[in-house]
């Protein structure tokens, strides 16, 4: 099948993967109307094109799109106009590589991923360092060296996660990386090219790349050792911890909704809502996103074959949607709607692309 997870949405359209005597094509279509603005056909660059499919990984600065991508001989990244359909294409070069388990996040007009230079001494890439472009003209440069000493030439140091922000009108980077099984932080001044702290020890094992910022605090899944999972909110500033919890991890992106985070849990398969300044659960409900969720009014919209609709005040699950070709749902958007009027859903399956009205 072909999907694209990310909710890329431009000008009241939605990005949408289709399939068509056996091809993929991207398709930036109109809800209210079925209108395609334009279609572009997905290049493949492999044997086994399982990620040439989808799009589930890139970020998006107003009508560009920035996604990576692997072939036989070249990997880097695509950007694609959101309003023409237009695509240009930036290689690797030896100064940065990049595999399908990169981190990439965004902010303005610059986008941050991990990857490797020439200087890896593996034949595979690894996440050992960080590099940031220019989403405008593909330009890339290496962000820093990771603060950490290593024992023995051989050891590696791995990125875990990027949070890009601003703090006094400066740009920062918060950086999760992991080394003999441990994970740290540190907090990069990209602007002065220093660090404001680093090598924070909050004793985890591992962080899921998903985050959430709320200035000044970050939202992090993590787990120790023993593979049991946190949730954990700290002060980016400094690097304090605000709150833990051990009852819940996201998999997934996390929305906030009036000083509340709306969490897909994957520690117990369910969705939740939890108080974003203490961590305390306000409800939970029994279902677990596969891919992103997405609001609208109020109105929390997920798929995971269905597409199931719940109240993010109150938890309150309103409906499930199915597709009427008998098979799932692989992907959907959420479009706001024109001059007040209501959104809508855009979906596909493995044969259709369906729209439905918003609740709200």
């Amino acid at each position: 099948y072909s999907s694209i997870d990310l909710p890329i949405v431009y000008k009241n359209a939605g990005l949408v993967a289709t399939r068509r005597n056996d091809s993929t094509f991207f398709q930036m279509i109109e809800p209210e109307t079925g209108n395609v603005q334009w279609e572009l056909f997905r290049k493949l660059r492999h044997d086994n094109p399982l990620f040439e499919y989808e799009i589930w990984k890139g970020y998006q600065y107003d009508k560009f799109l920035i996604i990576p991508f692997w072939g036989i001989d070249d990997s880097g990244f695509e950007k694609i106009n959101l309003e023409t359909g237009e695509i240009q294409e930036f290689p690797d070069t030896y100064n940065s590589r990049i595999s399908y388990t990169l981190l990439i996040s965004g902010m303005d007009s610059l986008f941050y991923f991990t990857g490797c230079d020439e200087t890896n001494p593996f034949e595979y890439i690894l996440e050992t360092d960080i590099f940031y472009g220019n989403i405008l003209t593909g330009e890339r440069k290496k962000l820093c060296d990771l603060p950490i000493q290593k024992q023995h030439d051989t050891d590696t140091v791995e990125v875990e996660v990027i949070i890009p922000t601003k703090i006094n009108n400066q740009t920062h980077v918060f950086i999760g990386y992991s080394y003999k099984r441990k994970v740290y932080v540190g907090l990069y001044n990209k602007d002065s090219q220093s660090w404001v702290y680093t090598n924070i020890d909050y004793d985890i094992a591992g962080i899921n790349k998903n985050y959430h910022l709320s200035y000044p605090y970050f939202y992090l899944s993590t787990a120790n050792s023993k593979y049991e999972k946190y949730f954990i909110c700290g002060n980016i500033t400094d690097g304090t911890l605000v709150w833990t919890s051990s009852i819940y991890g996201t998999k997934c992106n996390n929305l906030e909704i009036d000083n509340k985070l709306i969490v897909s849990n994957d520690y117990h398969d369910s969705t939740i809502c939890v108080d974003k300044y203490t961590g305390k659960q306000l409800w939970k409900i029994n279902k677990n996103p596969y891919a992103f969720l997405q609001e609208l009014n109020g109105i929390i919209y997920f798929d995971s074959g269905y597409i199931y609709a719940f109240d993010a005040e109150t938890g309150e699950w309103l409906w499930y949607l199915e597709p009427h070709d008998g098979t799932r749902f692989n992907e959907c958007k959420v479009v706001p709607g024109k001059d007040g009027k209501k959104g809508h859903i855009l979906a596909s399956s493995d044969k259709h692309v369906y729209c439905f009205e918003a609740i709200r």
